[in-house]
């Protein structure tokens, strides 16, 4: 029986290096934009210093966030573009697993007790429209329920095949596995 591994698509990962990106783009122009914006404000006629400190400081907050957010989002998806890490893979030991944070399971075939697939919807505010209600994506969850111990939680929405490519190869190692949530 072939091995077979699911990586990252590429393709997602760069969407979301360009957003993080972005978020740093933004925070280098504030830092650059900022002393003639805040010196303009210093001039203001009646203006105290207590509310000029109480701007620096929300800015420094928001610029601070949008370094944190920026980061977080380049670094992680900078290590899923270039480190080829395998999501899940298969071979006659087992199955492994990088569930979140990257965290590694590794299960044999006579562990997996059975399989759960679940589609999952994300809420989320359109840009333009403030007003309007929550957008909805779905995100796609594969749980691997073992005999013993927790499940294992994968997101397989940006891995490089689909739900039916991976239970055909995990049902060509384990044909009896139950899969709950999936008609095959």
């Amino acid at each position: 029986m072939p091995d077979f591994r699911y990586r990252y698509r590429k393709t997602a990962m760069i969407w979301q290096a360009v957003i993080g990106f972005f978020f740093l783009g933004f925070v280098l122009f504030w830092l650059r934009a900022a002393p003639f914006i805040l010196d303009s404000m210093t001039t203001i006629p009646g203006r105290s210093d207590s509310s000029l400190f109480a701007t620096v400081g929300l800015n420094i907050f928001v610029l601070m966030t949008m370094i944190a957010a920026g980061l977080c989002l380049v670094i992680s998806a900078l290590l899923k573009l270039f480190i080829p890490i395998k999501v899940i893979s298969g071979d006659e030991q087992g199955l492994t697993v990088r569930g979140p944070w990257l965290r590694s399971y590794h299960l044999s075939w006579g562990e997996i007790d059975y399989l759960r697939y679940e589609q999952r919807l994300i809420y989320h505010r359109p840009s333009k429209k403030l007003r309007t209600n929550f957008e909805t994506s779905t995100s796609e969850i594969l749980l691997i329920k073992p005999l013993q111990g927790k499940t294992v939680q994968v997101n397989i929405t940006h891995l490089d095949g689909r739900i039916d490519d991976i239970v055909a190869d995990i049902r060509s190692y384990l044909p009896n596995v139950k899969i709950i949530g999936l008609e095959i």
